[in-house]
């Protein structure tokens, strides 16, 4: 569902666009507030940082001393094969014909750490991105128990679990902005279901 604004509407729209209104821009309604447009150039970074600090919040209500949070990306090249000269490229081998093969790689990304002080009784944290994570869940369960048996916990979220937006939604974007190459919203997509949170939390 496309809809085309008039700059002179838009006071009258009674919609919230993120970070600020600018002409000639492509915005996507926000996850969870519909009253919210938030600008396709930032709106992975917004979410990843969305997510990053509501991680913080969780271990923090839950009385955590410490916690980091690192980002792990998976990529896979594809090298293909010169049929005519039965050479392999990208590879040590001269005698291979007719073949591809995938080349995974995983590096590490940015990381985040935090220390708390002081002794705070767990609460229960607001929850957004991770409100139906069963991980999560288990993890607030536990240390709202009563008896703080767990220590230390590292969970890894997938990027796939909490999509900032559908592949079919970012093609459609790629077709408004007639976007091509590194900067494509689908490569964005893909980049971020390849990508993982890692949180290490301790108590």
């Amino acid at each position: 569902e496309i809809l085309y604004i008039y700059d002179e509407f838009v006071r009258d729209s009674k919609i919230n666009f993120v970070p600020y209104v600018k002409c000639d821009t492509v915005y996507c309604v926000d996850n969870f507030d519909r009253t919210k447009y938030i600008n396709t150039d930032s709106i992975f970074d917004r979410s990843l940082n969305e997510k990053m600090a509501e991680l913080i919040h969780i271990a923090y209500s839950l009385g955590a001393k410490s916690c980091s949070i690192e980002m792990v990306e998976s990529s896979s090249n594809t090298s293909l094969v010169n049929n005519a000269l039965g050479l392999g490229i990208g590879t040590s081998s001269a005698n291979i014909e007719g073949h591809s093969f995938n080349q995974n790689k995983t590096y590490q990304g940015g990381k985040n750490i935090s220390y708390f002080e002081g002794e705070r009784e767990p609460v229960r944290p607001t929850l957004k991105w991770f409100a139906y994570d069963d991980n999560i869940k288990n993890l607030i369960d536990m240390r709202c128990a009563g008896n703080y048996s767990i220590k230390s916990q590292m969970l890894m979220f997938k990027g796939s679990s909490s999509i900032t937006m559908s592949q079919k939604n970012a093609v459609a974007i790629d077709l408004i902005s007639k976007i091509k190459g590194a900067a494509s919203m689908e490569k964005k997509v893909i980049k971020e279901q390849n990508t993982q949170m890692v949180l290490e939390i301790e108590f």
